[in-house]
Formats: structure tokens, C-alpha cells, sequence
């Protein structure tokens, strides 16, 4: 599926077949910090039959944070605070045609630890988590300029969250998703705008690896060994 514009991304999706008095499917987009990204909030102006929503952590400075936000709902899009209105947005979440964007390339405390760009880094499960909660289809989008202010957002193919009828694992969906984020920044690295160290690890973490660095001798028990094949390890 793919999004095309002279100036801002159109929009191409495909909708689930749905009643006239009823909203398409809901689903949720795993986005991240490619091109003009503040764009993925524009998303209804161009498919009204979909409600955009997403979350935010609100800036410290509350006049700041006011204005931003000011001009980031002028899009139409409908936005969360992440500590602060979690239980408006599982309301939100009962209702059909919600286009919920998630930003899913950040840092995320107690997050899972997934491979990206070659090595372990922190990932959030958000996506998979609402995706399987609410039975959502879940995609990614990538925002890509392609000329002087022009822009193409592209929307991936579904990612299944289900294999037999039975749910998959937050880590197999969300590996799939950083796959696709590993297919976009090497299709264009300077368009991937980002500042956090996804590869840096937890202090428990630097304190395991610590230790085991240290120790002269190191015992695994089967129990341990099990777990670390069962993760691919």
C-alpha cells in the first residue's frame, strides 16, 4: 500500500468491508521518526472514513506545551498523553475507524530487547500490545521526502499478529516491525531523524554483563540454557 503527494502524502488504504452506519476496522501503525513525521497526523484529511489518533509525552514547560499542541491538532488527529489520559484513549479504542499511530523507534523503559541494525536495542511492545488487545490490524507507515517539501508516506503490509488462529508473541510482532524499520533506514539513512540510544543497556543489564565479565567461571543451569533457546539465544 502506498501514499503519494505533490505536497502533503495521500492516502491509499485498503478498508475492510463494512456497514454504511458502521466505521471501517480499526488499526493500529507502528511509525517512527522518518521525514517530515509530524504528517502521520494528517492521515484523516485524506481518508475521513478513518478517526487519527495518537500519544504523546507533553513538554515540561506547560506554555510550551500548550502551544505545540495547539498546532498539532489543527491536523484533525486526536492526541493522548501517554502518563495522564491512558483511560480516555482505551474509551477511544472501543469505537470503530480509529487509525491509531504509534512511535515505535524510541527508547522504552522495561521495554522488550529485540534486534535492530545488527545488535539488541530497547523496543517498545506498545504496537503489538493494543494490536492483540483490541484485534486490530496492525501496519507501519515511513514518511519519505522525496523532492524540496514533498513527501511520500508509505503504509506496509499487514503484520500478523495471529499464526493458527493463536495469538503471536509481542517479540515475534515486534521483531517483524523492526525489520521494516531496518528496511527504511537503509533505503535512506538521512532520513531517519533520531537522538536516543536504543542500544544502550539498562543498568541492571550493565551490571549483569559486569559481573559475568568478571567472574572466573560461568555456570548456566538447564533451566537457563532452556529459556536462552527458547529466545534464540
Amino acid at each position: 500500500m502506498r501514499c503519494i503527494s505533490a505536497n502533503y502524502p495521500t492516502v491509499a488504504i485498503k478498508i475492510l468491508p463494512h456497514q454504511p452506519d458502521q466505521g471501517p476496522q480499526s488499526r493500529i501503525v507502528a511509525i517512527g521518526h522518518f521525514g517530515n513525521f509530524e504528517l502521520y497526523a494528517r492521515f484523516g484529511q485524506f481518508v475521513p472514513v478513518f478517526k487519527c489518533a495518537t500519544t504523546y509525552r507533553g513538554l515540561r514547560q506547560p506554555s510550551l506545551n500548550r502551544l505545540l499542541q495547539q498546532l498539532r491538532e489543527r491536523s484533525g488527529c486526536r492526541f493522548f498523553e501517554r502518563r495522564t489520559e491512558a483511560e480516555a484513549l482505551k474509551a477511544c479504542m472501543s469505537s470503530t475507524g480509529l487509525l491509531l499511530g504509534l512511535l515505535s523507534d524510541q527508547r522504552a523503559a522495561g521495554g522488550l530487547r529485540l534486534p535492530f541494525l545488527g545488535h539488541e536495542c530497547s523496543t517498545s511492545a506498545a504496537p503489538a500490545v493494543f494490536a492483540l488487545r483490541y484485534r486490530c490490524p496492525l501496519h507501519t507507515a515511513i514518511c519519505y521526502r522525496v523532492a524540496p517539501a514533498r513527501w511520500r508516506v508509505e503504509l506496509g503490509e499487514e503484520i500478523p499478529t495471529r499464526e493458527n488462529g493463536q495469538p503471536r508473541s509481542g517479540k515475534e510482532i515486534m521483531a517483524d516491525v523492526n525489520r521494516a524499520f531496518e528496511i527504511a533506514v537503509r533505503r535512506d539513512p538521512a532520513n531517519w531523524f533520531w537522538v536516543h540510544d536504543r542500544w544502550k543497556r539498562s543498568k541492571a543489564e550493565a551490571e549483569n554483563a559486569k559481573s559475568e565479565n568478571s567472574s572466573p567461571q560461568s555456570t548456566v543451569t538447564g533451566e537457563a540454557l532452556a529459556a536462552r533457546m527458547e529466545d534464540g539465544g
